[in-house]
């Protein structure tokens, strides 16, 4: 647990160890809404980003998102969940957008993960149990962006990395076919990002 606070703080506390230069007070507020896919599934994002907008300016952003995955038609098995993302950018942000950023599930940072649904070994539940190694580790990604920002309007192209612990504990939780393949947990995700700024 200790760990698991000392991240989180890391997380969210990162952006003003580089923000000296900045008044603080001037950090704004921006709605965002995002769409990234792969050939598993996609994921829609709804939230904040906290950034110095009226800057020239701004090299740290911090990001919050409500994340709703929806897995593809391929699988038999309800695989759908949803994460509440934060995420720290280290780059350039100004007319042009480059950047590089490190974010986590933060709901799965305090919730156990571990679970028996099943104890029974002649249960249905007995692949799930026999094959799913849980860890108690949070979903994360890291990933690289650019885009550009008008005076109301940012839009980024973005490609993720995501080890999706979610996803496959989803997938064996709902899916009791043994021959059917489980997903990787690492997979990336390329997706597309508009933020509007007040």
């Amino acid at each position: 647990m200790l760990n698991k606070i000392i991240l989180f703080s890391a997380l969210a506390f990162s952006p003003l160890l580089w923000a000296d230069s900045y008044d603080l007070q001037q950090w704004q507020l921006s709605p965002t809404l995002g769409y990234e896919t792969n050939s598993l599934g996609n994921f829609t994002n709804a939230g904040l980003k906290w950034g110095a907008h009226s800057h020239r300016h701004q090299y740290v952003e911090l990001v919050s998102n409500l994340s709703m995955f929806q897995p593809a038609n391929q699988f038999s098995a309800d695989t759908s969940f949803t994460n509440l993302d934060v995420a720290v950018r280290f780059g350039v942000f100004s007319q042009i957008n480059l950047y590089a950023e490190l974010g986590v599930a933060l709901d799965e940072l305090f919730v156990d993960g571990r679970s028996s649904y099943y104890d029974d070994e002649y249960d249905d539940g007995y692949y799930y149990n026999d094959n799913y190694q849980d860890s108690s580790r949070p979903d994360w990604f890291v990933g690289v962006g650019a885009g550009w920002r008008l005076d109301w309007l940012s839009v980024n192209l973005y490609a993720r990395y995501r080890y999706l612990e979610s996803l496959e504990e989803q997938f064996l939780q709902h899916n009791f076919d043994p021959y059917q393949k489980i997903p990787d947990r690492y997979q990336w995700f390329t997706g597309l990002e508009l933020s509007v700024h007040f």
